[in-house]
């Protein structure tokens, strides 16, 4: 069964391909058309449009909420961005609580 061709559940978005039953779990983790969440909020688009679109600021894993649609906005907004000045601290936080955890 597993060599029977099928389609993209993501084919009502515009996908044509139509992999192999056994590669459709491959083709959905890349396929463009698949919605994906956000990791940093609770937006939730296709894939190809949240790379492009939907760009967070760089601290954004440290608690900045900054989203931009272009890295211009993005560049702009980490001029002043309060969190990003942290970062620096912030990662050696990071890397002090991943060392007490490899440690306890």
């Amino acid at each position: 069964l597993d060599g029977l061709k099928v389609y993209c559940p993501n084919q009502a978005r515009g996908c044509e391909a139509t992999p192999k039953r056994g590669e459709l779990r491959h083709h959905i983790e890349a396929c463009p058309l698949t919605l994906v969440s956000c990791k940093y909020c609770s937006e939730k688009m296709e894939r190809r449009v949240i790379v492009r679109s939907h760009l967070h600021c760089d601290a954004a894993r440290f608690g900045c909420e900054f989203v931009a649609g272009c890295e211009a906005g993005v560049a702009v907004h980490l001029v002043e961005c309060a969190v990003a000045k942290c970062r620096a601290q912030f990662e050696r936080y990071e890397r002090q609580i991943a060392e007490l955890k490899l440690s306890v």
